[in-house]
């Protein structure tokens, strides 16, 4: 695949407007698209457009942002259309952050998607996430961490991750597979399928 991008910068009311025109070859012909994107004063991505036409079908996607004044996002909508192996969908969703009251200010609780589904979350004292809920896909995802802010495992619906560091911080081992419930002294324990 080879591609050809062009990029015009302009200034609408002293606030960067990126523009992008490309080329793309692939097996399937040339996509032509542009991209076009807006930020605010602060630099933040307020608005981002693109429009594409294959062979047989329009690429195209539209996203608006908005931030609270101290700059955590509190809306993200987006509608468009995208490609897969199944076909051109259409995608959209308009979501709400809502953020809580613990140690961290900019660690979002609850996003709720006006168009679809809710997500949950739960960070530990540090800032890492150590829960994931997706309620369109009903995905429950556990993380742990080391004590040095190391990803050291992740569970979600019976597939389970586990990473071991050696001392100088560097991965040394990664086991990956699925897992199951066992009924330990009346809880439930996880344990990875070897």
């Amino acid at each position: 695949m080879s591609s050809c991008v062009k990029l015009a910068i302009h200034l609408v009311n002293k606030t960067p407007f990126f523009t992008t025109f490309a080329t793309m070859l692939t097996e399937n012909g040339v996509i032509q698209y542009i991209q076009a994107f807006e930020y605010d004063n602060n630099y933040r991505l307020v608005n981002a457009e693109a429009y594409g036409k294959n062979n047989n079908y329009n690429m195209n996607y539209k996203l608006d942002m908005d931030y609270s004044p101290a700059g955590r996002i509190l809306r993200k909508f987006m509608r468009g259309n995208k490609k897969d192996n199944n076909g051109v969908h259409s995608f959209a969703y308009d979501n709400h952050y809502n953020y809580g009251h613990h140690s961290n200010p900019f660690a979002v609780d609850f996003v709720e998607n006006r168009l679809g589904s809710d997500e949950y979350f739960e960070w530990d004292q540090k800032g890492n996430m150590v829960y994931h809920l997706d309620k369109n896909t009903i995905t429950e995802r556990r993380f742990s961490w080391t004590e040095d802010n190391r990803l050291e495992a992740v569970l979600d619906n019976y597939t389970g991750s586990f990473y071991n560091y050696d001392a100088a911080g560097e991965r040394n081992y990664k086991l990956t597979g699925s897992t199951v419930e066992v009924y330990q002294n009346g809880g439930i324990c996880i344990y990875p399928c070897l």
